[in-house]
């Protein structure tokens, strides 16, 4: 993790560690959204479909900064072009490695049609298994 990376998310980065076993990733009934109340507003809950990612918790700070109720949606539902295919690219890269993915877009990295500068830390969680069923993640918003 950067040194530049939000608080926020350097909390939820421990969180997720405290919850592991030594070698291995948390599970998703690990995470209990009240136990960071700080972070409820940013946090973010994904669902691993084929070949894409299905928002089920979204804090009000993300569903006010994208217009709208975002839960229940995917990816390719919000997302379209150049982004989408980033930001799928930073989810399959959580799942397929089972590790943190850190992103920060910048003034100069950031679409035309997407002006909303953030930093976002996904986590893998485990379902059952050992395979990666969902994400968690967290989101702070630099402008």
């Amino acid at each position: 993790m950067p040194e530049s990376a939000d608080i926020k998310l350097t909390r939820m980065l421990s969180y997720w560690r405290s919850l592991a076993n030594p070698g291995d990733f948390p599970t998703r009934n690990a995470i209990d959204p009240l136990s960071i109340p700080e972070l409820l507003p940013y946090i973010l809950l994904l669902d691993v479909e084929n070949q894409d990612f299905r928002f089920r918790l979204v804090g009000e700070a993300v569903n006010a900064r994208y217009g709208g109720q975002i839960k229940g949606q995917s990816l390719t539902e919000l997302l379209e072009g150049k982004i989408l295919a980033e930001t799928l690219d930073e989810h399959f890269c959580c799942v397929g490695h089972i590790a943190p993915v850190f992103t920060r877009n910048t003034i100069y990295t950031i679409d035309s049609e997407d002006m909303k500068l953030y930093q976002r830390l996904i986590l893998p969680l485990a379902g059952n298994g050992t395979d990666v069923e969902s994400i968690a993640g967290v989101m702070h918003f630099e402008a």
